[in-house]
């Protein structure tokens, strides 16, 4: 923080120590809430994960296989539409040509 003195004012003056210290005051205010809004974070956070209901491990496999075999099953029907298309597509090339 920088602190200059207008004209015709002196910063050695007891008006300009005391407003030097209010700002250094609030200065620091200002770090020890962000000290505790940090620390009340942290402390909010691990509390909420205690009480997250982790899945067993075969739900956990279980539900593994879901997303692996729909992810399959997607992308299966994506490239079919796409080898259909490429089909179509160069039909009509080949047409038109």
């Amino acid at each position: 923080m920088q602190i200059v003195a207008r004209a015709g004012h002196n910063l050695h003056s007891p008006i300009y120590n005391l407003q030097l210290g209010k700002a250094m005051a609030v200065v620091k205010d200002t770090k020890e809430q962000q000290d505790n809004t940090i620390v009340r974070t942290i402390r909010e956070t691990r509390s909420e994960l205690r009480k997250v209901v982790w899945p067993t491990r075969e739900e956990t496999i279980r539900l593994t296989i879901v997303v692996i075999t729909i992810s399959l099953i997607i992308g299966l029907i994506l490239f079919t539409a796409d080898a259909l298309f490429l089909f179509l597509y160069t039909s009509l090339v080949n047409l038109v040509s």
